[in-house]
């Protein structure tokens, strides 16, 4: 009894096991097929994994290794890729290690608000002859993300994304 029991369990996992992976199988034809009927005209996405993608063509979210993966969402493009490499670098370097201590005192120091600004971080929408960037509002975006996936929240970094019209920024200034 115990034998037939053991064969009908391996019989049940053999065939557990062949679906599992004929749907595994497919599921880069799916994500494929998904990808096409979703992409709008213009915007090129591949469905392999690759750790660089070629120029030019963005590796579709369904396929990247993490929801975090930079150069993987089509409302950005590489300009904001590489703003996002530069914001997650100085969330890792500049605010992780001390975010603890930051908090246990209650305060941030000015050293790091004066870094964030020379690196182009802060108020990046405030328009050029004002003394900003004059950037689209994705750069504020990114900076949020990659605040709120950095789990520090204590720079408070967001307040500075807001941005003034030219009636209005003259005032603050």
């Amino acid at each position: 009894c115990g034998s037939r029991v053991s064969v009908n369990g391996q019989r049940a996992l053999s065939s557990r096991a062949s679906m599992l992976s004929s749907r595994a199988a497919a599921a880069p034809r799916a994500v494929s097929r998904l990808a096409s009927r979703l992409a709008p005209a213009g915007r090129r996405f591949s469905t392999q994994v690759v750790d660089e993608p070629a120029e030019g063509v963005r590796q579709h979210p369904a396929m990247a290794s993490s929801l975090t993966a930079i150069g993987t969402r089509d409302i950005f493009d590489a300009d904001h890729d590489m703003f996002r490499e530069l914001a997650r670098s100085f969330f890792e370097n500049e605010v992780a290690p001390f975010h603890a201590e930051w908090e246990a005192a209650g305060e941030v120091p000015r050293e790091l608000w004066t870094k964030a600004g020379e690196l182009g971080l802060l108020s990046n929408m405030v328009p050029e002859e004002y003394g900003g960037l004059g950037l689209d509002c994705k750069y504020p975006a990114i900076m949020w993300e990659e605040q709120s996936y950095s789990g520090c929240t204590g720079p408070g970094f967001a307040m500075c994304a807001f941005r003034d019209t030219s009636e209005t920024l003259p005032r603050h200034l």
